[in-house]
């Protein structure tokens, strides 16, 4: 059985391990009776298989293997795909550990009934050795297996979703991992709420169709509604008088607190972390004295759930290995996609300052705060592909290496301007 643990770095002490999807938010295995008071549990009844694009060795999984695999289980039945993040214990030390990984999967229900389960355990095989893995997990119908050793699961009727409280309606964005929190926050305290697809700049007046008319019909059934958007922007359409809660402007409270307030509950240990971590991100996880384990899996979650792939978090180790040190205190990266996370994540206080370098044309710097500036000063904007002048984006942080600027400006103008300035 699969329960949404309150706090993932408890569950995982007990249950060996938890696993993070954008669209579900934390989950893991009860093995056992006891690890039930650990999370509420949920159906799933997907068949499923997981696939590493970094190696045991933190090596990356060469990328024609992983698109291999992808189509092997593409042909098995499972068409469907995203990208996760897993945590589990070091059975040596206890210490946490995280990494990436795609997992693809069936529907739920009827859809799971055509994939042939004993050829997705041998795949299962087939994907620990050419990944390079101790073992490979896979579902089936929903009930999670691994290769090399048997983990024991809870089998019980899930029970009814506790009445919702019918006097507010929530609204809210898949952006990043807070807002994954904020929805999970309202759902276990029976709020009705309801995620748009939209991520960053998501926009009032750019709800879907069907989040409208699902708004509509509730405010038919409840006319004394109050509703709610986080991290909306614009104005409200429809007459709704809806409150929006605004991303954080760098002081006061984030979103996750505001709707705790709202709807009166405390945040637990993890859901305080969230709030960190969305606050002064590294440099303030690194300040709360965490486990390197506990950083990596609440940086790595946030890139999950902000759309950067497995594939694109192995494509920044590949190009971390071929990295230019230029003059004093400058690393250089260059990247097919601008994906600049996971570089300074993963090698976060392995640089002072950092220039990020896609194939698109984009330019990123990572450092200093009177570099950023000058950066700003130097290339304040560019054109884009329409024709239109665009400001170059900046902001300045508190914490080495926290600063940054970046724009579609040449690079070559760039990268000598910083090359100068460090030789």
């Amino acid at each position: 059985m699969k329960i949404r643990p309150e706090n993932p770095f408890v569950a995982v002490k007990a249950t060996g391990g938890s696993t993070f999807e954008p669209a579900l938010g934390w989950w893991t295995q009860a093995g056992d009776e006891n690890q039930l008071h650990l999370g509420s549990a949920f159906a799933s009844h997907r068949d499923a298989l997981y696939i590493p694009t970094i190696q045991k060795t933190g090596v990356p999984v060469d990328e024609g293997t992983v698109g291999y695999l992808k189509q092997r289980a593409r042909e098995l039945g499972l068409d469907r795909l995203t990208q996760a993040a897993g945590i589990w214990v070091l059975s040596t030390t206890g210490e946490i550990q995280a990494e990436t990984i795609w997992i693809a999967y069936s529907g739920n229900g009827m859809a799971s009934q055509t994939v042939d389960r004993e050829k997705l355990a041998e795949l299962a095989a087939v994907v620990k050795n050419s990944a390079n893995q101790d073992a490979v997990a896979w579902e089936e119908d929903g009930e999670l297996k691994f290769t090399g050793f048997i983990l024991g699961t809870v089998r019980r009727e899930v029970a009814l979703a506790p009445k919702k409280n019918p006097s507010r309606f929530w609204i809210v964005p898949t952006a990043d991992l807070e807002t994954v929190e904020v929805r999970e926050l309202l759902a276990q305290n029976g709020e009705y709420v309801l995620a748009t697809g939209q991520k960053w700049g998501a926009r009032w007046d750019h709800l879907e169709a069907e989040v409208i008319g699902a708004v509509e019909t509730y405010r038919v059934e409840n006319p004394a509604v109050k509703i709610y958007g986080v991290k909306l922007e614009g104005e409200c359409p429809n007459g709704w008088n809806a409150k929006t809660i605004q991303r954080y402007s760098g002081q006061g409270v984030c979103p996750l607190e505001a709707v705790a307030e709202i709807v009166w509950v405390g945040l637990n240990e993890y859901q305080k972390l969230v709030a960190v971590n969305l606050k002064n991100r590294m440099a303030g996880l690194i300040a709360a004295s965490l486990p390197q384990g506990v950083i990596d899996a609440i940086r790595l979650t946030d890139r999950c759930s902000q759309g950067v792939t497995p594939d694109q978090e192995a494509a920044a180790v590949r190009a971390w290995g071929k990295r230019v040190v230029a003059g004093d205190h400058l690393t250089i990266i260059r990247m097919r996609e601008c994906k600049c996370a996971p570089v300074t994540d993963r090698f976060y206080g392995q640089y002072k300052n950092i220039l990020i370098l896609g194939e698109d044309g984009e330019s990123n710097f990572y450092g200093d705060a009177e570099i950023a500036v000058a950066l700003k000063k130097a290339f304040p904007s560019y054109t884009d592909a329409d024709g239109n002048v665009r400001e170059c984006w900046m902001r300045v942080m508190e914490g080495a290496s926290e600063s940054f600027w970046g724009g579609f400006v040449p690079q070559q103008k760039v990268e000598e301007f910083l090359r100068a300035h460090f030789a």
